[in-house]
């Protein structure tokens, strides 16, 4: 999978590249994590802590990894902005 080599959060590599996980493990697992992405980069913005990182990019690269899947986000946005 070419979107490996963009990938520079460790934890995202991790599950791209872990050959014991299935592509709809690896999918839920990428999933989960955006969708909290999303809870956490939507709170900061509504009051900032420090260190949180609202430039966007993790989410980023989340969507770089489920679209090499062909997942459809906006579902996953629709959800997320129901928290």
């Amino acid at each position: 999978m070419q979107i490996k080599e963009e990938i520079t959060y460790p934890d995202i590599r991790i599950i791209l590249e872990d050959e014991e996980l299935s592509d709809d493990k690896k999918i839920e697992k990428l999933k989960k994590m955006y969708i909290d992405e999303l809870a956490i980069q939507r709170m900061a913005s509504e009051a900032p802590i420090d260190g949180t990182d609202t430039s966007g990019a993790r989410i980023q690269h989340l969507t770089n990894a489920l679209k090499a899947f062909d997942v459809d986000l906006s579902s996953f946005e629709e959800n997320a902005a129901t928290l």
